[in-house]
């Protein structure tokens, strides 16, 4: 703003006072100074206004950016159309095959047997007898028990009534009569009572099944039924290997039999 000056007004008035022959030029002088000053207090005024008007800047400011809408054009894209979602569906189900026809099976003729009769197992067929060592001495204290063999006995002829009717019948003839073997006693060995028995007074029984053949001599030997101890059962074989027989005969023909024995092993008395 511009200052105002007092002092050349003052100072005018002055001398339009002191000289007053010069009075229409001091009046010129005071008009046009008058007008400058008008013009310089308006000047002044309006330069306060402004300075007045003007907004004070606050703390914080904000700044608003507006942006003109966009003309629209010819040329925009469309929005893009979403895609349809399909669904799978399950395939058909293949056709069925035809049904088949059923086989024909053709009969077969039953094989013909090899053999007119099953085979039957042989009689003269013989398990291998069971060998064992021998050792030893004999001695006395053994029974020799042979079993008895059934002997076949002739049938008795009932008494013929003399009210009955005769009955005339086929005629059978009657079984041959069968003789079983017989050991030789006086010859055939004893068994031997073992040592190490002897030692523990050791007990036992010992049953043999013997076959003999039509010549008299021992086929094979089975153990029927066994004392307990081994070494019995070793010393009764033993012993029966070396027997002879007198044959089996059946209408007065050697044959092959089975003979059973029984030997009781016994601890001898001391003396």
């Amino acid at each position: 703003m511009a200052p105002i000056r007092h002092n050349s007004l003052s100072s005018s008035r002055l001398q339009a006072i002191r000289a007053p022959g010069a009075a229409s030029s001091a009046k010129a002088s005071l008009l046009t100074s008058l007008a400058l000053h008008s013009v310089l207090v308006a000047a002044g005024i309006s330069a306060v206004a402004a300075s007045a008007w003007r907004p004070q800047a606050t703390g914080s400011s904000v700044s608003i950016t507006l942006a003109a809408p966009a003309a629209p054009t010819d040329l925009q894209q469309a929005a893009p159309v979403p895609a349809p979602v399909v669904v799978p569906t399950a395939p058909p189900d293949p056709p069925l095959p035809p049904p088949e026809s059923p086989l024909e099976v053709e009969a077969l003729d039953p094989p013909t047997p090899l053999f007119d009769d099953p085979p039957r197992p042989r009689d003269d067929v013989r398990p291998e007898p069971r060998t064992f060592p021998f050792d030893g001495r004999i001695v006395t204290g053994l029974k020799l028990r042979p079993q008895p063999t059934p002997v076949a006995t002739p049938p008795t002829p009932a008494a013929a009534s003399p009210a009955a009717t005769p009955v005339v019948a086929s005629a059978r003839p009657a079984p041959p009569l069968r003789i079983a073997a017989r050991p030789n006693e006086r010859t055939n060995p004893k068994p031997v009572y073992p040592q190490r028995a002897i030692r523990f007074g050791w007990v036992g029984t010992v049953v043999l099944d013997v076959d003999v053949t039509p010549s008299g001599t021992v086929a094979a030997i089975r153990i029927a039924r066994t004392a307990g101890k081994k070494a019995f059962d070793r010393a009764a074989i033993t012993a029966v290997k070396k027997w002879r027989f007198a044959p089996a005969t059946q209408a007065g023909r050697p044959v092959a039999d089975t003979r059973r024995f029984s030997f009781r092993f016994e601890p001898p008395a001391r003396r």
